[in-house]
């Protein structure tokens, strides 16, 4: 399938001089193939996170090809000097609904690339001029009726996304979304595993000695590459997050997006795979991939019969000890929960950023479902609470678990 039959209808923005540089909109596929040599140099420059490289987001086009359907548009901001790339937002622009109480009415906004399924919101800055003059077109694109961008990392080198909005003047609503777990790699896993606290070096070296008793196998990319990671793709099916719909093998546009992942990053071992099994059968799997010095974990699943073994938590220890293995200087996990917390060296915090440039009706609606949601209080928390482990292992408990 040729890929480039996914550009897009969005007009071509002309060549926009600034005091900063020429900003270029990149509408088309084309396009942004021509520039990947600039693109990539710059992403390492900046040390930029996983989710805006090249590799990443062509696995996002080829996914979407594969469907013949997007409802995101190429409208990537560029910023040139001197015939160089030095600033850049991987964005598209597609219809989103400002307020879930009017889900029919779904204005155009600006969003990442590939935020259906999951992945930061991350700028390839280098100073805060940049991050204005990249903000400053965004919010210039014609047709584009509001921005939201989810989820973004807070204090980043160059401070936030949500500053360079504000610092133009724009209104910018930031709200809170959830930490992350970072791990200090860079003097080795002897080092970080004796800095772990006692108690949890005792428990990890329980529960190997319990996986070993009971036969435990692991297998990595290296035992099959595409056969690891149809097992990958299973056993996440029949996790509590595929039964919630989230995991990785929970749906086609999910197991098509992990293939294509495959497909870009295994020809230079940067992608990880970890399966666990038990008696032959998969008990955990993790999937991890090297971007910058930084190894990210992207999934992590575990069967519930093998839960007294604690594969998950085996499964994050052997993607760490391998990680540092291969020199990594940190392990994000790009999530934080209570079993990471011991694993934890320091944390960040990511929000949701929603943006209007103008007063529209989009405007409106935000600001009414904003108010009602003020009005309710904790009235709807419980409706807006995300799903969790207990609702599937033990759906009796409910809230009361």
């Amino acid at each position: 399938m040729d890929i480039t039959s996914l550009d897009t209808a969005v007009a071509a923005a002309p060549v926009t001089v600034t005091p900063a540089g020429e900003v270029r909109i990149l509408t088309t596929w084309q396009e942004f193939e021509s520039i990947k040599e600039e693109w990539d140099r710059l992403h390492g420059r900046v040390s930029a996170g996983l989710f805006s490289s090249s590799r990443w987001l062509r696995a996002w086009h080829v996914q979407q090809a594969a469907k013949c359907e997007t409802d995101q548009e190429l409208c990537m901001v560029t910023l040139w000097r001197e015939g160089s790339l030095v600033a850049a937002a991987p964005v598209g622009l597609g219809p989103l609904a400002p307020t879930k109480y009017l889900s029919r009415y779904r204005p155009r906004a600006i969003r990442m690339l590939g935020d259906e399924i999951m992945g930061f919101a991350d700028w390839l800055i280098q100073s805060q001029q940049d991050a204005d003059t990249l903000a400053q077109a965004i919010a210039g694109i014609t047709g584009a009726q509001w921005i939201f961008l989810e989820p973004v990392r807070i204090n980043s080198s160059h401070g936030s996304i949500g500053d360079a909005f504000q610092r133009l003047g724009i209104p910018c609503h930031c709200r809170p979304r959830f930490q992350c777990t970072t791990m200090d790699m860079s003097r080795g896993w002897d080092h970080y595993f004796e800095s772990r606290p006692s108690g949890f070096r005792k428990m990890l070296r329980v529960s190997e000695r319990r996986a070993a008793a009971a036969g435990a196998v692991v297998l990595t990319e290296q035992d099959g590459g595409e056969a690891i990671l149809d097992r990958v793709i299973g056993l996440s099916a029949r996790s509590w997050k595929g039964q919630a719909g989230t995991g990785i093998g929970a749906n086609d546009m999910n197991r098509a997006y992990l293939r294509a992942l495959w497909r870009e990053f295994s020809p230079t071992n940067d992608i990880h795979l970890n399966v666990l099994l038990l008696g032959g059968k998969e008990a955990g799997h993790s999937v991890t991939i090297d971007c910058n010095g930084v190894t990210h974990g992207l999934f992590t699943d575990f069967d519930e019969a093998f839960a007294a073994i604690s594969p998950g938590r085996l499964m994050v220890m052997s993607s760490v000890r391998e990680a540092a293995a291969r020199g990594m200087a940190s392990f994000d996990m790009l999530r934080r929960t209570h079993y990471l917390r011991r694993f934890s060296d320091d944390s960040y915090e990511t929000s949701r950023l929603t943006v209007f440039p103008r007063r529209n009706a989009a405007w409106l609606a935000f600001l009414a479902e904003a108010g009602a949601r003020r009005v309710a209080g904790g009235l709807t928390s419980k409706a807006r609470r995300r799903a969790r482990r207990i609702d599937f292992i033990h759906p009796e408990e409910g809230d009361d678990a």
